[in-house]
């Protein structure tokens, strides 16, 4: 029930501990909540992600491949060899587990208070593999705490929280049950009011 809180680096920990009490201070109750494994999600958001994409880039595929990047060419032509059976399986059983994420999860709390990432912004230098063989490691450390909540179609709001040690903002993410992005927009206004924002920028 710890899967987006698994392997965090100590640093980012440190950071959303200190986002916590804010929200605490301007009201928040915070509680734990059950999450199972969403390790899983990844994988069947996949087998929707990568045959859409592909199909809305096919004809620049076809006829301009040389105009995208390498790593943006490899995973969009990752989604012409998804079967078309698995992407229906994966539409349907979306439905049934955003259904089964209300009822279990949302039932007890309003918002989700979660990391962004597990570990401090990467570097484009580290995030540049091209199409190798790490590049579906690299991408999903990236969108591991995301794209669950993607999959599923909850509306979420990044909410800077500070820096970590190389100078990079890290950010924690809310979520919220389908259409009440207003409450994810109050929750985050409450937290940079008890904050003060963070207006330090990093360097460019």
């Amino acid at each position: 029930d710890r899967y987006y809180y698994d392997g965090i680096d100590h640093e980012v920990a440190e950071l959303l501990a200190a986002s916590r009490v804010v929200l605490e201070q301007r009201g928040a109750k915070i509680i734990d909540v059950p999450i199972g494994d969403h390790g899983a999600f990844n994988e069947l958001s996949n087998a929707i992600l990568w045959p859409e994409a592909a199909g809305l880039h096919l004809q620049w595929l076809r006829e301009r491949p040389q105009d995208y990047a390498q790593q943006t060419r490899a995973r969009l032509l990752v989604g012409l060899g998804v079967p078309a059976t698995l992407y229906v399986e994966a539409v349907r059983a979306r439905a049934r587990l955003l259904e089964d994420f209300l009822r279990e999860t949302f039932s007890t709390c309003d918002v989700l208070h979660v990391p962004m990432l597990k570990r401090s912004v990467p570097t484009a230098a580290e995030t540049d593999v091209g199409g190798s063989a790490a590049m579906s490691q690299v991408l999903g450390q990236i969108v591991a705490n995301t794209r669950p909540f993607n999959l599923l179609g909850l509306p979420g709001l990044s909410v800077p929280i500070g820096f970590t040690r190389n100078r990079l903002p890290q950010a924690m993410q809310l979520v919220a049950r389908p259409f009440r992005e207003d409450l994810l927009f109050r929750v985050g206004a409450a937290y940079e009011a008890g904050s003060g924002g963070h207006a330090e920028r990093p360097p460019l």
